[in-house]
């Protein structure tokens, strides 16, 4: 395995960490949200996604991609990625739930599915868009 192989993999095992860290949190707001104040479904998931999103912003910033520089630009390229990927990862929720009937279980099985596109989004914008250096601009 090459130098470029075995960081782009460290980098995805960050990712990934990253990633379970920030729907922890996404989901906690989701179902406490739910559970708590009861409003529509698709608004304690946008919700949960954000609080979700700023944990991985911050961690994905600084320890996955070790991306140091400050810059206005790179805060905005996030937004406008995650804000894609929100409106995938909360149209996918719906879907799912109108496919299954909503109720508890399918709660779990939405969740993950939009959260697992969401996922794969996020990896490939940020590698590409949001945190590219020039050693990391190829795949």
């Amino acid at each position: 395995m090459n130098s470029k192989s075995s960081m782009f993999n460290f980098q995805f095992l960050k990712f990934i960490l990253v990633g379970i860290f920030s729907a922890m949190v996404d989901f906690f707001f989701y179902r406490s949200s739910v559970f708590f104040f009861t409003p529509p479904i698709e608004i304690s998931k946008g919700c949960g996604f954000i609080f979700g999103t700023i944990a991985s912003y911050y961690l994905n910033r600084f320890w996955t991609f070790s991306y140091s520089v400050h810059s206005a630009g790179n805060a905005i390229k996030f937004i406008s990625l995650y804000t894609v990927t929100l409106g995938a990862n909360v149209i996918i929720n719906s879907i799912m739930l109108n496919i299954f009937k909503r109720n508890d279980f399918s709660i779990y099985i939405s969740f993950i599915f939009s959260a697992g596109v969401s996922a794969i989004l996020n990896f490939i914008g940020m590698k590409l868009y949001v945190f590219r250096s020039v050693s990391s601009a190829k795949f």
